[in-house]
């Protein structure tokens, strides 16, 4: 019975830090974009976003929104899409996975019209810039990703596609999900390409 005690004692502990830290992040968060924008009268730009060791840019009609989970440090809402798409950010103590692992997890996830492998349609590159590596994916099909414990419930999306992103540099990586209908991504992807150019690291 201690060793249960001590257990649920330790996984409390974790969580508390896990919360703590993700509200830590959240306030760095606002913060970053309470100080990328304007005064009354300018014109609306890109929203800087700076967090520990990394700092870039969203568009200014995403919606900054509290993360539904302590997992997530960041997450932005889209436009005109019914709540269904997303871009969501994550950074695990200790690291979550080889960006190898999680590309190929992420493709796990869609099933194509005509049962064949997903793998075959997504699209991946790797390439560096000052001290950042960046692995990116970009995947479309039907989205059935089961729910992460604690997360919660994802609805299946018949129609989507997922532009995804690891971010390794300074401390443990971060890993960008820009996720929702197509047509709504298909939209927005000039924005992801300038997100993902305005990619630059800071201090940690």
């Amino acid at each position: 019975m201690s060793q249960a005690r001590g257990s649920s004692r330790s996984w409390v502990k974790s969580e508390s830090k896990s919360r703590s830290r993700a509200r830590t992040w959240g306030a760095l968060l606002a913060l970053a974009l309470a100080a990328g924008c304007g005064g009354p009268g300018s014109t609306p730009g890109p929203k800087q976003v700076r967090l520990p060791g990394l700092g870039f840019a969203v568009p200014e009609a995403w919606e900054t929104r509290a993360p539904q989970t302590s997992m997530r440090i960041a997450e932005f809402m889209l436009p005109e899409s019914n709540e269904q798409a997303t871009l969501v950010i994550f950074r695990f103590q200790g690291g979550g996975g080889t960006a190898d692992a999680n590309v190929a997890r992420w493709i796990s996830q869609f099933r194509q019209p005509n049962g064949g492998p997903s793998g075959d349609v997504a699209k991946v590159t790797s390439s560096t810039r000052e001290s950042l590596t960046l692995t990116q994916l970009d995947v479309h099909g039907s989205y059935e990703a089961q729910a992460m414990p604690g997360a919660p419930p994802t609805p299946a999306l018949p129609d989507a596609r997922l532009l995804a992103l690891v971010v390794e540099g300074s401390g443990d990586p971060y890993y960008f999900k820009l996720l929702g209908p197509t047509p709504v991504i298909d939209r927005w992807e000039p924005a992801w390409v300038e997100l993902v150019a305005s990619l630059a690291p800071n201090a940690e």
